[in-house]
C-alpha cells in the first residue's frame, strides 16, 4: 500500500542572492549558480501529523517506509554521479510569497541593508530563516551529518531518496519536524570547477511532478480458497468494478476478473468459462499511470502488490495526491515462473475536483 503528501513548504536559497526569496517559484534548485562559483540549496518541509493519526489508527503500517519523490525539470552540467545530499534542518522557516525574478518587498524593520528602505523578502533567504530573523549561519541551520543521499543517475532520471529514518524520528517527537534542505557536498560547493544545477518541481507547480513524500509498506494478502491458479499467459485480466471518478479522500478496492482469452469449447448450462474465476499468482503487481503525461504515480513495487481473498484477486490503493481533472489508468503485472506480462484493460478514471 501507499499514501503520498504533498509538501506544505519549500523554497530555494542563493548564496549569490542571499536577500532574494523564492518561496513561490515552481522551481526547487540545487547545487551551484549560473556563475558556477556560488551555492544552491533548496528547503522542504512535509506535515507529519496525518502521518502519525493514520499509524495511530491503524491505517498505516507502523513497519512503513518513506521515500522523498522529486522530479527533475532541469539538469546542466553535472558530473557523472554527482551526490545530492539531504540534512534535517534545525530550526524553524518561513516559506515566503517570493519569485526568484520578482522580489516581494516588506517594510524594512531589521538592521540589515535596506534598498529603498524595504528588505527584499517576507521568507527564508541564504542568510534569513523568516522575515527580521537571521540563520546563525548562513545557507540554514542543519544538524551535522546527511540523513540521507542521492546519485543523480546516467542517462539522468528523476530521484528518490530513503527517508524512513528521519521521517520516523519526525514522528514519534525524538527530532523537532523542521523540514529539511537538500545540497551538494561541502567539496562540491566549494570546487569553483563544479558547475552542476538541478532544477526540480516544486510544490506550485502547475504540472503532475510537485514533490511527494512516499509512505510504503508491503500489505499483501494472499489467501487462495477454491479459486484455480491462472497457469499459462493464455488469460485475459480487467477491471471489474473500476469507477469513472473517485473522491480526492478514497481507499479504492478494484476487483479483477481473470479468465483464460481462449477458452477450449465445452457444452454448459452456464457462462462459466467467462466468469473470471482463476486467481493471480502472489507474484502480480498493479501501476497507476497518469495518461495525459504517462508519468507513473504508483509503480509496480512489493507496495502494489495483487491481493487475493479466495474468492477473487483485487487490488486496493489510496487516491490522495492525484490531481482532480486528469484521467488515471490502471496496469496489471504478472510475473510467473516462465512468463511477465503486463495488461491494460484501456479503462480510465478520475478525481472529482473539491
Amino acid at each position: 500500500m501507499r499514501y503520498t503528501y504533498l509538501p506544505v513548504k519549500d523554497a530555494s536559497i542563493y548564496e549569490e542572492f542571499s536577500s532574494r526569496n523564492t518561496g513561490y517559484d515552481e522551481i526547487l534548485e540545487v547545487g551551484k549558480s549560473q556563475h558556477g562559483t556560488y551555492a544552491v540549496r533548496s528547503m522542504l518541509q512535509f506535515d507529519v501529523t496525518a502521518i502519525s493519526a493514520s499509524i495511530a489508527a491503524g491505517t498505516i503500517s507502523s513497519g512503513s517506509e518513506f521515500d522523498l519523490m522529486l522530479f527533475i525539470a532541469r539538469a546542466d552540467d553535472l558530473r557523472i554521479g554527482q551526490t545530492v545530499e539531504l540534512y534535517e534542518v534545525s530550526r524553524s522557516w518561513v516559506e515566503g510569497s517570493g519569485y526568484f525574478y520578482q522580489n516581494v518587498n516588506v517594510p524594512y524593520t531589521s538592521s540589515r541593508t535596506s534598498v529603498g528602505g524595504y528588505t527584499e523578502n517576507d521568507g527564508t533567504t541564504w542568510i534569513n530563516r523568516q522575515s527580521g530573523s537571521l540563520w546563525s549561519i548562513t545557507g540554514s541551520e542543519y544538524y551535522g551529518s546527511p540523513v540521507g543521499s542521492g546519485t543523480v543517475a546516467n542517462p539522468i532520471v528523476d530521484m528518490t531518496f530513503d527517508v524512513t529514518t528521519f521521517v520516523r524520528d519526525w514522528i514519534s517527537g525524538s527530532v523537532t519536524n523542521n523540514g529539511l534542505v537538500l545540497k551538494f557536498p561541502t567539496a562540491d560547493e566549494l570546487d569553483d570547477t563544479n558547475v552542476g544545477n538541478i532544477r526540480f518541481f516544486s510544490r506550485q507547480t502547475h504540472t503532475v511532478y510537485a514533490p511527494l513524500l512516499i509512505s510504503k509498506w508491503n500489505s499483501q494478502t494472499y489467501a487462495t480458497g477454491t479459486m484455480s491458479a491462472s497457469v499459462n499467459s493464455n488469460v485475459t485480466v480487467a477491471p471489474k468494478n473500476l469507477s469513472r471518478k473517485y473522491r480526492a479522500t478514497d481507499v479504492v478496492r478494484v476487483d479483477l476478473s481473470v479468465r483464460e482469452k481462449y477458452p477450449v469449447k465445452t457444452f454448459d448450462t452456464v457462462f462459466s468459462n467467462w466468469a473470471g474465476t482463476q486467481r493471480l499468482p502472489a507474484t502480480s503487481y498493479f501501476s497507476i499511470v497518469d495518461v495525459q503525461s504517462n508519468a507513473v504515480i504508483v509503480p509496480y513495487s512489493d507496495s502494489s502488490r495483487v491481493d487475493c481473498d479466495g474468492s477473487t484477486s483485487y487490488i486496493k490503493f489510496y487516491v490522495g495526491g492525484m490531481y482532480p481533472g486528469r484521467f488515471y489508468k490502471v496496469l496489471i503485472k504478472v510475473v510467473d515462473t516462465d512468463y511477465t506480462q503486463v495488461f491494460d484493460s484501456g479503462q480510465y478514471f478520475s478525481i472529482e475536483q473539491v
